[in-house]
């Protein structure tokens, strides 16, 4: 049976590049993010996740802040992401279905890398086709730039 995970990711745009970070694990570059913990909604996982893994606190770039929907408070309008990308994850232990909600995120007012041991990069558009990676997260992160 395929495990099915709700994840949440953020791609930080800055001057016209992306943010990135080695993953150790799998040997290659991504954007930040991971499961959605429980009780956490994806938009909150995506900040957590950002956090976290770069030490950049970010803002999500999403005029739509979602709404209250019903008096009762059974159902909200959440903020929407930037896309949503339904992924076949292997793993040793079988494949990982994931729907990853991923963001477009800013840093939050003036920081600087502060994790120690992260290896992270900002690319431009040209860099990307470059990268060590797989060719869903080339594909997104120059539709994020464009």
């Amino acid at each position: 049976m395929v495990k099915k995970c709700i994840c949440a990711s953020s791609v930080t745009v800055k001057r016209g590049k992306v943010l990135v970070l080695w993953h150790k694990k799998l040997g290659i570059w991504l954007y930040p993010g991971g499961h959605v913990d429980e009780g956490e909604m994806p938009h909150e996982a995506a900040v957590r996740e950002t956090m976290e893994e770069t030490g950049f606190r970010v803002d999500l770039l999403n005029p739509d802040k979602g709404e209250r929907l019903q008096r009762d408070r059974v159902a909200y309008e959440m903020p929407r992401p930037f896309m949503i990308l339904y992924e076949h994850v292997p793993y040793k232990t079988g494949r990982h279905d994931h729907f990853d909600m991923v963001y477009l995120a800013k840093i939050r007012g003036r920081q600087r890398f502060k994790t120690e041991g992260a290896r992270l990069r900002w690319v431009s558009r040209s860099e990307i086709e470059h990268l060590k990676t797989y060719e869903n997260v080339k594909w997104v992160l120059k539709k994020a730039l464009a």
